[in-house]
This record gives structure tokens, sequence and C-alpha cells, in this order.
């Protein structure tokens, strides 16, 4: 798994359709999380009828990396999410003759005479968890984006369900290596704010004792001081320092 820093990259998808490499693109599995469960942000254009990961095809002037910095900025209007690169997605017959065709046109590609000699595209998979209250989706009117929740996504486009089952599998190892809530929390939160994270994750519960004396245990998780203004919970935030300090820490799922 790669880890990708935040970046302030550009922004438009809508590029000169030269630009583009024709057999290599990114997709990205943005998972908001609110407080009840985990939910996936797809897209859908006119173009197609299905829905479908934020994606593109890679830019001759740019890596993968950089597109997948580009295209989710585009699709959430965030330039610091960051983002986490975990599989090439290269079969065969991942794509109809048909969806290759769909991805052409919709990056102006469909008249061009090179367009009918790609008969497959390598795709780099991404993944990035993300506060849904701080996403502001892309106001772009030619493209349609909504939020679903990971157990009732529609159908999808290619093998883009197959993308996603591989984020979340690769989410969940994650768990167990990096703590996730870094990326999902704000800078002070509870133990049950931790906790629910967690369960969304993990699809499953957790004890309420067995987790905060896991935690607290790490040291990684320090007290603050003060308490919510409702029900007066105990908050804690990420210690960083403590963290790097752990060079053996390995989550405790």
């Amino acid at each position: 798994m790669k880890k990708l820093n935040p970046s302030t990259g550009r922004h438009n998808l809508s590029v000169e359709a030269t630009c583009y490499q024709k057999s290599l693109s990114v997709a990205c599995v943005i998972v908001g999380f609110d407080s009840r469960s985990p939910k996936i942000l797809l897209t859908r254009t006119g173009a197609s009828r299905k829905w479908m990961l934020p994606s593109s095809l890679v830019m001759r002037s740019e890596n993968t990396d950089d597109a997948a910095r580009r295209v989710i900025s585009a699709y959430t209007t965030q330039t610091n999410v960051t983002a986490y690169q975990f599989r090439l997605f290269g079969d065969n017959d991942r794509l109809t003759k048909n969806e290759l065709a769909t991805i052409m046109d919709l990056h102006g590609l469909s008249d061009t005479d090179s367009s009918e000699d790609v008969k497959r595209i390598v795709t780099m998979g991404y993944y990035s968890l993300v506060d849904m209250r701080k996403i502001d989706l892309s106001s772009n009117p030619n493209v349609e984006s909504k939020w679903f929740l990971l157990t009732k996504m529609p159908e999808l486009f290619g093998d883009d369900r197959n993308i996603v089952k591989s984020s979340i599998d690769e989410i969940r190892r994650h768990g167990h290596a990096i703590p996730i809530e870094k990326d999902v929390l704000p800078d002070y939160f509870t133990i049950e704010d931790l906790r629910s994270v967690y369960e969304q994750v993990f699809q499953k519960d957790l004890d309420a004792r067995n987790f905060e004396r896991k935690v607290l245990s790490k040291g990684y998780i320090s007290k603050m001081s003060g308490y919510t203004d409702i029900g007066k919970a105990r908050l804690f935030y990420f210690n960083w320092k403590k963290f790097n300090r752990r060079a053996d820490l390995v989550f405790w799922i």
C-alpha cells in the first residue's frame, strides 16, 4: 500500500483529448463516514446510465499519483485528502467493448482515430477515508455525484464493484497497522466516536470496555482536560509524537 500526501494539484478533469494516455486510468474509492455506516461516493454522467467510481484516464504529463489527486480534488472540492494506492486492475476482460467506448467518449476521445485501437485499460486503484461533514460535492452540472451506503450500492460500471470490494478489504487490513481515525475524526473526539469508526469499518460491534482499555494501552490516544458540552464525555486526541515513537506498533482490532 502506497500513501499519497495531500496536494494542491489541478482540479479540472476536462482537458484536451490528446493529453490523455488512452490505456491507463485511475479509479478512486472515496469512503465517507458519518454517524451510521460508511458510504461510497459514486458519479454518473450522460455518457453512462450506470453509476461509476470517480475516475479518469491519466494525462501524459502526470503519473498515477498526480491523476488520483486531480480526481479526488475535482469530486470533493478538497485538496487535503490523503489517498492510498492499493492495487492494479488489468484483466483482459474487465471492460466490455461498449464500456471501453464509453470511457473514450467521457474523455472526448470517441472521434479520434486511435480510440478504436484501445483493447484494454489498466487501472490503478486508490482509496481515501473522509469525514462526510467536511466534503462539498462538486457542483459540475454535467456530473451527478451521490453517496451510497456500502450495503446498498446500485449497479456499477465495468468492474467498479470489484474495485470497491478490494478497497474495503485493504482498508480493513490498513486498520490493523495504521490508525484510520486520523483521516475521519475531528481533532478532538470521544471514545464513542472512535469506536463508531471501527465498528463501521469492520462491520461488527466492539465491546466498549475492552475497546477503551486496548486503545489507551497503546499510548497514542491522549486525554484532553476538557469534556463535551453534551453529556460531559471525556475528549481525546491523536498524539502523533507518541505514535511516531512506537515503531513496533500494531493496531488492536
